[in-house]
């Protein structure tokens, strides 16, 4: 075993700078900091037609990686197979998140290595951890560094997946659970944190066609199945020591259970503190003698606070992968959100009423927003909001729930000019209650954050307050009776309906662990508000989640939030939270930042490419108040725990060049029907095939310089005997060309059987492939039919791919027109939003001083905030991505790649000045989606800049697209044709001499990296760089090429 060590690391205490066994994996994977996970955002989410991931090729070149390709690509199966069977009972078209990748990535690189050789694997792990050690710091000393690894944890936010990754985390074992080092466990056994919870995951698992059962509580044998197999969900709170007496209700001994099981945890976090310790004895129990743990949880960072604890040192080992809610908000993941900032510690009794007041009209202003956009904002997911009041006291004279209920009859009963004047006071930023800066924290700003759409349509307090009668409380100002109605649902446990006035419509519900305890004090304190009872209705929080439901609050102690699911929450306000309920907060935060998004990407609007609704970001936003001002900061100081930063937002309009050149052509598509209202038939076509390489590679490393060779045995191109393709089975081959067709969306294609035979019987196709992989299936019938029938599946997904792109290509090819670009046009930049670091006062001043002084404007501005400066842009500044989370630019500033081109386009202009004598030069960034200038929707292309070269009366219009080619493996890709697609179809249709096309890639990925990626087309340098225009930033990592610059403008003069 390793020797004492002892890792030196200053300052606060963060776990995640402690997590071991997360860094020694992903230092195989070239990931050097945890952090640097985020270097993979950006990568496309799909699986190509010949089933490996763009994170595959991502991770293949990525400098450092040791794990070799061939495991890679088994990995990428794994991760593939396993994610298909997940998503077969869902919608299609899920994909997996970079970071869901990775996790599931790190599982298989732990779980092959622990079943391969598991002392092995430790020895690795704890030579690399004293080897490290110095790197790794972290102020503790370890006499033995790893004892163990038979449990692993992740550290996932909320909203990140954590179910779908522990379902598949279930076939992993699966599969890797084989050979000398098997685990024969007794059962497998989830443990979760609440009945509530059990049942959830019980429906995950039979929806992932998991064999799952529910404790039964049944004293001959507990479960009714005992397939070992089969995945036992039970609460944590059923499960007892030998030792202990009694647990809550029926109880398992866990004795009976045994002490070699495979268990998985929700909610990990649990056990960690004194209080709750007993639980994690009892988990510990069923793997003490050779088991195996699966545990998860969001507040692994909150639970454990300090390297004092006795889990600290545990949970750095056995933590795997640390996805936590600051990596996913930063991402663009999950609702944003805004915590009202006041500068008190203590609300006035008038305070208080002026918060609840705000919060119901910024809830409002949500409901109102929803129903307004409701049909323009399906494809986002978003449902209607709803408003949560959370926290633990519930008996008490002092009852946060009490003041709720006691704030809505207020409302209700109150004078309306009295509420309509606090109103006015509110909209007009006029209540006395301070930020931190000493201004009215409900004071306009720009850009509005307090009410924007209240604010910008001008609605007045009259408007609101009718409103808000109207649509939340199901009633009227016209009604007499307006005064709040508490209904005892004697049917339920715990609840209590609310109505207003006449009304017969439950606009909320109390949801409390002591019914009667509350009851007795509102008839003890709030004497005005009537009690009614009701022996027949079945349970409203059930109901929360029905489609036509009617209501809008939900009012209770917070213990039933642990497990609850519902996407509705949108406005949240917070009643007793306490100073030590770190990891409550972060539930509580992470239930109501959960966000489906665009297409179920999870990602906030203002990270995905627009255009969207407008008034949209409301919607995607949590706010959160708080009844006592004490709450919110506690609230607010955790999530800052969470290095989660919050923003001040500084606008910055870009200017226009002077004078602006008015007579530079740009290409405009017409308005006409989308390209998806037209039908198409998937069928053979002349000219139309698909291109399979599957010929073995020999690499040839060469030990003098860095570079990798390949050879290909040159062979002609392969046919699949007829006799093969007539005994295979066509209609999974029909089923699963049909589920490729929605997972790319192309609902407008018609795919029949018979002409995917035809595809095939009339060799609409290129195969190379050795003479072993078409054999005569012999003995091994099985096997061959089985490849065969994935490698036509693969040839058919090519041909459709071609087939596609030929009819996409002939549509748009007659939909673009010439027009002349105006000042106006969309795809010049109209504002920037500038997003500062709220803590950094210093730097907003820097900002706010590099704008006023129009420094931005006229030069390369500084460290901070970065102009890639160039004369003939036509406007300033063009922004450079800062290199740092204290600012982010909106839309996105230049990416490394971008800025180095303008960068290189400068220098090249200044030191050759005769090259382009007598022509004019201007640069525009092409802006995406509606505003700016795309080809082949299908793959979202918007060229990066657009370049003029004029001279005389001839304008040569030249689309340009720094990129890396990391998940480009295709040379017909339409991307790297999109010249060939300007000259010979485009360029016809315009119909004017004057104006010339063309395009360029400007690969930021090396030359002798792309040169292995393409090794198999047999292309050179030359090919690359006249045929298909990839010019090169670099020769190969570090060494810059600049000369590529001269290379395009010769190339656009041929």
């Amino acid at each position: 075993m390793p020797k004492q060590i002892k890792l030196k690391q200053p300052g606060k205490f963060r776990l995640e700078d402690h997590l071991l066994l997360a860094k020694f994996i992903a230092n195989k994977l070239g990931i050097n900091k945890l952090s640097e996970i985020k270097d993979f955002k950006d990568v496309p989410e799909e699986f190509d037609a010949e089933g490996r991931s763009h994170m595959f090729h991502a991770i293949l070149i990525r400098p450092g990686n040791t794990i070799p390709e061939d495991k890679l690509k088994q990995y990428d199966d794994n991760i593939r197979k396993h994610f298909e069977n997940w998503k077969k009972r869902r919608k299609p078209n899920l994909t997996l998140k970079y970071f869901q990748y990775l996790s599931l990535l790190f599982t298989e690189i732990f779980l092959d290595n622990y079943f391969n050789n598991p002392t092995q694997f430790l020895e690795q792990i704890n030579n690399w951890i004293i080897e490290k050690a110095e790197q790794l710091g972290s102020g503790i000393t370890y006499d033995d560094v790893f004892g163990s690894i038979s449990k692993i944890a992740y550290w996932m936010a909320t909203g990140s997946g954590k179910t779908m990754i522990m379902n598949i985390n279930y076939w992993q074992f699966m599969h890797y659970n084989k050979g000398p080092h098997k685990i024969n466990y007794e059962n497998i056994i989830l443990i979760t944190p609440s009945d509530e919870m059990s049942n959830q995951h019980l429906e995950e698992l039979k929806t992932s066609g998991i064999p799952a059962i529910l404790f039964q509580g049944d004293t001959a044998g507990y479960f009714t199945i005992e397939d070992k197999n089969t995945v036992k969900v039970l609460s944590i709170h059923k499960l007892k020591l030998p030792e202990d007496k009694k647990g809550e209700g029926i109880t398992i001994d866990v004795s009976s259970l045994g002490t070699k099981n495979l268990v998985f945890v929700d909610e990990g976090h649990k056990g960690q503190t004194t209080e709750d310790m007993k639980w994690k004895q009892t988990r510990d129990w069923l793997v003490k003698d050779g088991g195996f743990t699966f545990e998860y949880s969001a507040t692994f960072g909150q639970a454990i606070s300090s390297p004092a604890e006795a889990s600290f040192r545990e949970y750095s080992q056995a933590i795997l992968y640390d996805y936590s809610y600051k990596y996913f908000y930063g991402d663009g993941y999950g609702k944003d959100f805004r915590i009202l900032n006041v500068s008190t510690k203590k609300f006035a009794d008038t305070d208080v009423t002026t918060i609840q007041l705000a919060n119901l009209m910024s809830f409002y202003e949500q409901i109102l927003l929803h129903e307004k956009l409701e049909d323009t904002i399906k494809e986002y997911n978003i449902e209607k909001p709803l408003w949560i009041f959370v926290g633990s006291k519930v008996n008490e004279a002092t009852s946060d729930v009490l003041q709720v209920v006691k704030f809505l009859n207020w409302f209700l009963t109150e004078n309306p000019n009295t509420v309509k004047l606090l109103m006015k006071k509110i909209l007009d930023g006029n209540t006395g209650i301070l930020d931190p800066e000493k201004r009215d924290v409900f004071a306009p700003r720009y850009p509005e954050r307090n009410f924007p759409y209240l604010r910008s349509e001008k609605l007045t307090p009259e408007e609101i307050y009718d409103g808000i009668l109207n649509k939340i409380f199901h009633t009227s100002s016209k009604a007499t009776i307006k005064k709040l109605r508490l209904i005892n649902l004697k049917k339920t446990e715990g609840e209590i309906g609310l109505k207003a006035g006449t009304s017969e419509k439950h606009f909320g519900v109390i949801n409390i662990g002591n019914r009667a305890e509350f009851i007795k004090l509102v008839e003890e304190k709030a004497t005005e508000i009537p009690i009614e009872n009701d022996v027949t209705t079945q349970s409203l929080f059930d109901q929360i989640n029905e489609p036509n439901t009617t209501l809008n609050m939900l009012i209770g102690a917070k213990k039933f939030l642990e497990g609850w699911n519902s996407w509705r929450v949108s406005s949240m306000c917070l009643l007793n939270i306490g100073k030590r309920e770190g990891t409550q907060i972060i539930q509580l935060f992470g239930r109501g930042v959960r966000l489906k998004g665009k297409n179920y990407t999870l990602k906030r609007s203002r990270f995905i490419e627009g255009p969207h609704p407008k008034h949209l970001e409301p919607l995607e936003t949590l706010n959160i108040y708080g009844i006592k001002a004490d709450y919110m900061e506690t609230f607010r100081e955790v999530i800052e725990r969470e290095d989660v930063q919050a923003y001040q937002e500084i606008p910055l309009k870009p200017e226009p060049i002077e004078p602006f050149p008015e007579y530079l052509k740009i290409l405009k598509p017409k308005e006409e029907s989308p390209f998806t209202q037209e039908t198409f038939i998937l069928q053979p076509e002349d000219g139309i095939e698909a291109r399979i390489d599957l010929l073995p590679r020999g690499i040839v490393i060469d030990g003098r310089e860095e570079q990798t060779m390949t050879t290909t045995t040159l062979m002609q191109p392969k046919t699949i005997d007829k006799k093969l393709l007539d005994v295979l089975d066509w209609n999974e081959i029909l089923f699963s060309i049909l589920q490729y067709k929605n997972e790319k969306g192309w609902y407008n294609f018609i795919i029949t059987k018979e002409n995917l035979k035809q595809i095939m019987y009339q060799q609409k196709y290129q195969l190379f492939c050795p003479d072993t992989y078409l054999q005569n299936p012999g003995k091994n019938f099985s096997e061959t039919y089985e490849r065969i029938t994935n490698l036509v599946t693969l040839i058919i997904k090519k041909y459709f791919e071609r087939f596609y792109a030929h009819k996409r290509n002939a549509w748009e090819k007659n939909k673009f027109k010439v027009d002349t670009l105006q000042k106006t046009d969309e795809n010049i930049l109209k504002e920037y939003r500038l997003r500062i670091a709220e803590d950094d006062q210093k730097l907003i001043e820097e900002i706010k001083k590099l704008i006023e002084t129009k420094e931005i404007f006229t030069t390369k501005g500084n460290v901070t905030l970065s102009n890639a400066y160039f004369q003939n842009h036509l406007y300033q500044p063009l922004l450079i991505r800062p290199n740092t989370n204290k600012i982010i630019t909106i839309p996105a500033g230049l990416n490394e790649g971008e800025a180095k081109f303008v960068e290189d386009l400068t220098n090249y202009l200044k030191t050759n000045p005769n090259n382009l004598k007598n022509c004019e030069i201007y640069l525009l960034r092409n802006l995406t989606r509606s505003k700016g200038i795309g080809f082949f929707p299908t793959h979202s292309f918007y060229p990066d800049f657009i370049l003029w070269i004029i001279k005389d009366k001839q304008q040569k219009i030249i689309f340009i697209d720094p990129k890396g080619l990391t998940f480009i493996r295709d040379l017909e890709h339409p991307k790297l044709n999109l010249h060939k697609y300007l000259k010979t179809e485009i360029q016809k249709t315009i119909d004017d001499p004057q104006i010339k096309l063309d395009a360029f890639i400007v690969s930021y990925t090396p030359y002798n990296k792309v040169e292995q990626m393409f090794r198999h087309y047999h292309v050179g340098r030359t090919e690359l760089e006249t045929d298909k225009h990839i010019l090169f930033q670099y020769e190969r990592e570090g060494i810059h090429s600049p000369t590529y610059v001269e290379k395009m403008f010769d190339l656009t003069e041929n």
